[in-house]
């Protein structure tokens, strides 16, 4: 079968826990329409415990199920049979001494208008469905007890098919069943699918799997060990999956590494020659806040997160790796003395100690005729300033100024060299040259000496060097792709790659990005005119400091986690009295002001929690709102988004952009298309020649539209928001 459209069923990132040990680790597996999927693995894999959050059984700990493309809380059995979710167990719960009819209609009985229980007519609907389903069976009128193991099957399936299920869950149906009864159950289920049902399978029997399942999820140790489409493997490369904990690596397969370099974790993902993640993996990452609007992060964690990382992914076998690929978090500087040793922390990008020195270069017209962007005081170029007035030992010392990600390249290939997408954001970019401005780094004192070498996203920096290669088994040749910044690697990873694409970031900070061939730069709106991470593209965005930042704040104020929050929120509401400014640390797009606070507005007796993270969603939402006005000032219009970031697990939110914004929001089917995938695109691009052309869309899984009926109140909201931000102004 073809996996298109929506997923029947999708457990995502499901935890599940007894006693404070896990027994399911952050699982994830989805089910199509017409499709059997195998649960494999030992005794205490965790495969029978994942699947119960399905039927009702267990909660989760934590994750989500979505079943038709919708998020559903199943907290005991009738809410899983509400969502037309079945459970065959293999000891069948029928009652022996009942016949066929009398089982299937177990507790729902048919009745006649005088109320008796009408067995005629549950012997005829049981041969209707029988006939559908087996129509070898016969036996309607005698024991279920007196059954063969296979006709006792029957009887459980039409049970389930009768009371409307669509999706089925069967615990080892073939278990102690002679060749001819196997082949009744397979029959069976071959019907099934005919049907359109999906259908879990739980299994111990590899052969049953590769028999009765289009595909096999195997488990080890309560974590997911990867999930395999059974006509592309053999039984020995499940059989290695379920001892050795690592998916198999076909003889020529190829594959690429995404790393991204986030400011709260670096992630890798795996990937292979039709862009499936075959592994991922994540070490965490702290910020440093030693005075107010310092923030900083040591090279050195990055250089040990990508380590962890690495050592995660090579379990898996990194032999096929052709290309790594790198995305991270923009505007840091990393500075270097002659011998490539790390002067001082990096300076990151939501830092804001240098808003003087970024004004008195932003004063200077000549920046924004060059970049195309307002000097921001997160970028690299006002930092470099402040180090010079304020470290000038270091300043005496430096020889190279490196963006995150670029630090991480160093340490890869003993390369120095940036892309595009990433330099666009230093102040010293000639954006529509795409090449280095001697006159900008005249202006702060430096050369392009001090510079790295500049390449496009989809090229070659670089080889990685041996002795890593060697550590995690790569081949020789593996090439560094140029990569991009975060956001141009997201747009990469989630197909915005052509003019008139669009997506809309809700992660730590928002973003809301629109790619453009051509160069169309307005600085003083405030948005971001940046190289894209492809050669001949650019893109624009607004930036918001403060999005996923914004929740979580709150979440931690009220003692509660963000998806507790959000959880549950019901249908859209109109914005209430209570109002909130999202500028914990200042904001770029439309205000450009690091000084500016946020605020909370309008509160009364009546603001609860539930009202509070209302607001918070409004503010963020109206954010937004300004960024797409800026955006459309520089000519650019929208069509719809593309959500992305974690902030997208919340329908309320996506449905208040929605409406905010007067454009549908479109959320991806299943998948993280974030920078590391993006950055594995890159690699690929760069190993094999590929361009833009493999950097397609998502599945979409559902389209969140504008509510009409609340487009006036949200109208109305904004401007409310507006007045309020030119009234704190002067105030935080």
């Amino acid at each position: 079968m073809t996996n298109k459209g929506t997923p029947l069923v999708e457990l995502r990132d499901i935890s599940i826990s007894f006693g404070g040990i896990k027994a399911v680790d952050r699982v994830s597996v989805d089910l199509y329409p017409g499709e059997v999927v195998g649960l494999l693995g030992h005794n205490g894999a965790g495969k029978s415990t994942l699947i119960k959050c399905l039927s009702g059984a267990y909660q989760a700990d934590s994750g989500e199920v979505w079943i038709n493309g919708q998020k559903v809380e199943i907290t005991n059995p009738r809410d899983a049979r509400a969502h037309n979710v079945e459970t065959i167990y293999q000891t069948l719960a029928l009652a022996d001494n009942l016949n066929a009819a009398s089982n299937l209609f177990l507790g729902r009985e048919l009745v006649t208008k005088a109320g008796f229980v009408d067995d005629a007519q549950m012997e005829a609907e049981t041969r209707k469905i029988m006939a559908r389903l087996n129509p070898n069976f016969r036996k309607f009128n005698v024991p279920v007890s007196a059954l063969s193991g296979g006709q006792r099957q029957s009887v459980a399936i039409a049970r389930a098919v009768y009371f409307n299920a669509k999706i089925l869950i069967m615990d080892e149906p073939t278990a102690a069943l002679g060749p001819q009864e196997t082949q009744m159950v397979a029959e069976l289920i071959q019907e099934l699918k005919r049907q359109g049902l999906g259908i879990f399978l739980i299994e111990h029997d590899i052969h049953a799997v590769m028999d009765l399942c289009d595909r096999a999820s195997v488990m080890k140790n309560g974590q997911l060990v990867g999930t395999v489409k059974v006509d592309e493997v053999t039984d020995d490369d499940i059989l290695g999956m379920i001892i050795l904990g690592k998916p198999p690596c076909k003889q020529g397969r190829v594959m690429y590494i995404g790393l991204d370099l986030g400011t709260s974790g670096l992630k890798g993902v795996l990937i292979d020659e039709d862009q499936r993640v075959l592994a991922e993996a994540v070490a965490p990452l702290t910020v440093s806040r030693p005075q107010e609007g310092w923030s900083e992060q040591s090279p050195a964690n990055w250089i040990a997160a990508a380590e962890t990382v690495m050592d995660q992914l090579a379990t898996h076998g990194l032999s096929a790796v052709r290309g790594i690929g790198l995305s991270g978090h923009m505007h840091g500087a990393t500075l270097l003395d002659a011998a490539d040793e790390v002067l001082r922390p990096c300076i990151l990008w939501n830092d804001t100690r240098s808003h003087e020195e970024a004004a008195e270069l932003d004063d200077d017209p000549q920046f924004r005729r060059v970049t195309g962007n307002i000097v921001f005081p997160g970028f690299t170029a006002p930092k470099l300033l402040w180090v010079q007035a304020h470290e000038p030992r270091l300043w005496e010392r430096l020889a190279k100024v490196l963006l995150p990600k670029d630090y991480l390249r160093l340490w890869l290939t003993g390369e120095h060299v940036a892309e595009m997408s990433d330099a666009a954001g230093t102040s010293w970019l000639d954006t529509g040259k795409r090449d280095w401005s001697d006159e900008l780094l005249t202006a702060t004192g430096l050369s392009r000496g001090h510079m790295p070498r500049l390449v496009e996203g989809s090229d070659v920096s670089g080889a990685l060097r041996g002795a890593l290669a060697a550590r995690w088994g790569l081949p020789a040749d593996v090439v560094v792709a140029g990569g991009g910044g975060d956001n141009a690697a997201s747009a990469v990873g989630v197909g915005v790659v052509r003019a008139g694409e669009a997506f809309v970031s809700l992660g730590t900070s928002g973003v809301l990005f629109a790619a453009n061939d051509g160069y169309q730069p307005a600085p003083e709106t405030a948005v971001h005119t940046f190289c894209h991470a492809l050669p001949g593209a650019w893109h624009q965005m607004g930036v918001i400091l403060a999005a996923t930042d914004a929740l979580n704040w709150y979440a931690g104020l009220v003692g509660q986690d963000a998806a507790g929050l959000t959880r549950g929120m019901g249908p859209l509401q109109a914005p209430g009295k209570t109002l909130f400014l999202p500028y914990l640390g200042g904001e770029r797009t439309p205000l450009n002001d690091a000084a500016i606070r946020g605020a909370f507005l309008g509160l009364e007796h009546a603001t609860d929690r539930a009202a509070g993270t209302r607001a918070v969603l409004e503010g963020v939402t109206f954010a937004f709102r300004d960024s797409r006005d800026a955006l459309a000032a520089t000519g650019t219009r929208l069509e719809q988004l593309i959500a992305v970031g974690g902030g997208s697990r919340s329908d309320y939110w996506l449905q208040a952009i929605a409406t905010a914004l007067n454009l549908p929001v479109s959320l991806p089917a299943a998948g993280d298309f974030g920078g590391a995938f993006g950055a594995a695109r890159l690699a690929m691009m760069a190993a094999t020649g590929a361009g833009a052309e493999i950097a397609t869309l998502p599945p979409i899984a559902r389209t969140f539209e504008p509510d009409p009926s609340l487009t006036a109140a949200f109208d109305a909201g904004h401007a409310r928001y507006r007045a309020a931000q030119s009234a704190i102004k002067d105030l935080t």
